[in-house]
């Protein structure tokens, strides 16, 4: 009987004016659903696990849990809306898409494995929509090795760290991090990369196993969304994984991990958006910082807000073009979920984005298009946030301007000379979107 070691920490997009990765260890959502429902004594043997699966309490606990997550977005304190308290079962759907694969079938660092962990259906804690995220959990005390081809990706990153972004663990933190631009490339685009506690005499590529090392994230980047993406693959080397089993106590603790993840995880990244972005005033936007305390690589920093407009209104955003060799722009929904990327116009990068002639970068956050380039697309609610991402920038843009005007003033913002956007280009645009987007994350369908 293998016993899971609860310790997956889930580490994935940055968002907001904070990190907003969603990161989590199963353990300290395990410690709390234990509290809970009956669990304690429960688990307390194999024999009595046995009991609380066959008696149904095991699964009424799991249900329990997932119930309290639903009453919390129905909880009046929060003053949403009824369409925000509509996407908010919405946003919890994608929260058990995402803890089912990451916890439930994946959560044994015994049996490290990528996993996708948000994509078009898993969209919560203000992921990139130029990301694919992956990650597996690890052990400290064991070695990896990591191999595969960087395709034509711009960015891509490899972070080991300890703790999570919404645990009680103090002591979390990046253990190591390291990125292609980094490491040794052959010309094809293959690689390989060990990670140990000790660097072998043969390892070109080499990341620092600690003893507390617990999770390995994987971000890679797209400019053009039409890149080839990397291939990424890990097997452990100092030790041959035994094969998988099932048993009692491990099947709860899957299960109490996957619940706690959607309620303990949607209360504490809603507690930190209240915190850090809707506190701030609206249409303002936060200087360019550092979240590598929340465990944002240490290769990017995050600026953001938050708007809040009629619906004659638009914010108009100015600034320098950055230095940088990476960065977007994006808008969230009220629960930091990212806006519909691949049938609306919600985001930006810098392959995709529009100067001016004027060497300025311009972009309008509006309910309904304003017929220029740069447009995000609010889906027509109320208020909502906004995340800037800059991948190793070398200069960031002194100042930003955020203006608010009536959408019908918009135009008289920019350059005389700044192409206009007919409804048949804008047309075109989305599909590409929808096209690109389904390569991506569905590449046998849906592609037409």
């Amino acid at each position: 009987m293998i016993k899971i070691i609860i310790r997956y920490v889930m580490v994935f997009a940055a968002g907001c004016a904070v990190s907003y990765q969603l990161s989590d260890d199963i353990a300290f959502y395990y410690r709390m659903a234990k509290t809970m429902g009956g669990q304690k004594d429960a688990i307390a043997s194999d024999t009595a696990a046995r009991e609380a699966i066959l008696s149904g309490q095991a699964w009424g606990d799991f249900i329990q849990t997932l119930d309290q997550a639903g009453k919390f977005i129905l909880s009046p304190g929060l003053n949403k809306s009824s369409q925000e308290i509509i996407e908010g079962h919405h946003y919890l759907m994608n929260l058990l898409h995402s803890s089912l694969a990451m916890i439930y079938h994946h959560g044994d660092p015994n049996h490290a494995a990528f996993v996708t962990a948000q994509d078009v259906t898993k969209r919560f804690a203000a992921e990139n929509p130029d990301a694919i995220y992956a990650a597996t959990a690890i052990r400290g005390d064991a070695s990896y090795r990591i191999w595969g081809n960087v395709g034509s990706i711009t960015y891509l990153g490899f972070m080991t760290s300890n703790g999570g972004f919404t645990s009680d663990n103090e002591g979390k933190r990046i253990v190591a991090n390291l990125n292609n631009h980094e490491m040794k490339i052959e010309p094809n685009g293959d690689f390989g990369l060990i990670l140990s506690p000790e660097r072998p005499l043969h390892a070109t590529n080499w990341m620092k196993q600690e003893a507390d090392s617990n999770q390995l994230t994987v971000r890679q980047y797209y400019a053009d969304w039409d890149e080839t993406p990397a291939q990424v693959h890990i097997e452990r080397i100092d030790k041959r994984d035994e094969p998988l089993q099932v048993n009692a106590i491990d099947m709860i603790e899957r299960m109490n991990g996957a619940a706690m993840f959607v309620s303990g995880g949607a209360r504490m990244i809603h507690e930190l958006i209240e915190r850090d972005v809707w506190s701030s005033p609206p249409n303002t936007v936060s200087k360019p910082h550092l979240l590598t305390h929340l465990l944002g690589t240490g290769d990017q920093m995050y600026s953001g807000g938050h708007w809040q407009l009629a619906a004659d209104e638009a914010l108009v955003l100015e600034f320098d073009k950055p230095e940088s060799l990476l960065w977007q722009i994006q808008i969230n929904g009220s629960w930091d979920e990212s806006g519909d990327y691949q049938y609306r116009h919600t985001s930006l990068n810098w392959g995709q984005m529009i100067e001016d002639s004027d060497g300025k970068i311009r972009f309008i956050i509006a309910h309904d298009d304003p017929g220029m380039p740069n447009w995000l697309d609010t889906s027509r609610r109320a208020k909502g946030s906004f995340t800037i991402r800059y991948n190793q920038a070398t200069r960031l843009p002194e100042t930003t301007t955020a203006t608010v005007v009536k959408l019908n003033q918009v135009q008289a913002m920019f350059p005389g000379d700044t192409p206009r956007v007919s409804q048949q280009q804008r047309t075109e645009i989305i599909d590409q979107r929808r096209r690109q987007i389904a390569r991506r994350f569905n590449p046998i369908g849906r592609s037409r």
